[in-house]
């Protein structure tokens, strides 16, 4: 399982969103957290 580290600006900004899109931020950040850079599209991308 890999550590999926987060900003406090990225924290902030996903308190500000409503219940249904923090869920799938949520459930985005679950799914890389148990694959971690194998991850790949649709939900990661080379920054």
């Amino acid at each position: 399982m890999w550590t999926v580290i987060t900003t406090d600006l990225f924290n902030e900004w996903l308190e500000q969103q409503d219940e249904s899109t923090q869920e799938k931020v949520l459930t985005a950040l679950v799914v890389l957290q148990l694959q971690g850079p194998s991850l790949g599209r649709p939900l990661v991308d080379t920054v």
